[in-house]
């Protein structure tokens, strides 16, 4: 084969370089935003955490407290009827 008949193959295989060319480009952008979106997923995950442990923490402060003021209710509530029998 001469040059000028592999003209039209070398034309096709440049052309197909230059897609996948591109289209690598294009995977490469999307694999840098799928990084990201996963980074900030950790984060938001880690912030989850963060604020599942405070509510853990004020629910078990409540829980005192009430028992707290429940303790202290029943005693004052006994004083007052030891008092006015």
């Amino acid at each position: 084969m001469r040059n000028n008949e592999l003209m039209p193959y070398f034309a096709e295989l440049l052309e197909q370089r230059n897609t996948l060319i591109h289209q690598n480009r294009i995977l490469n952008r999307l694999n840098r935003t799928i990084e990201i979106n996963r980074q900030a997923l950790y984060q938001l995950d880690a912030n989850i955490d963060q604020l599942l442990a405070k509510d853990w923490q004020m629910t078990m402060r409540y829980h005192r407290l009430y028992d707290h003021l429940k303790s202290n209710w029943v005693e004052l509530n006994d004083e007052l009827e030891a008092s006015h029998p």
